[in-house]
């Protein structure tokens, strides 16, 4: 499997892969350090070795994460239903085994 493609766009990276006749196949997420279409992360870890037409996952950057604040839907007015919202998004991504650059 290709090396390097962390932090290059997307189409690159999918270019390697196939190249390398694996198939690429896209998650997107939030970021707010990984600008948007680029390769956050890639499963399996990049420099494994994986039979020929393989599938691996590139997660792409959708850039920063949209807050959606609208003080409207935070009853409290603290914005903690906003926060709450972040962590569960956040902790589904992490659930799924992709690991988000910091």
């Amino acid at each position: 499997m290709p090396s390097g493609l962390t932090n290059k766009n997307q189409g690159y990276a999918r270019g390697q892969l196939q190249a390398a006749e694996l198939t690429p196949v896209v998650q997107e997420a939030p970021s707010d350090t990984v600008p948007k279409g680029t390769v956050i992360s890639v499963d399996p870890g990049e420099g494994s070795e994986v039979p020929v037409g393989s599938e691996v996952t590139l997660v792409v950057s959708t850039g920063p994460e949209e807050s959606g604040d609208d003080p409207s839907d935070d009853p409290s007015g603290d914005g903690a239903r906003s926060a709450r919202s972040r962590q569960v998004r956040s902790a589904h991504v992490l659930r799924r085994g992709c690991a988000l650059a910091a």
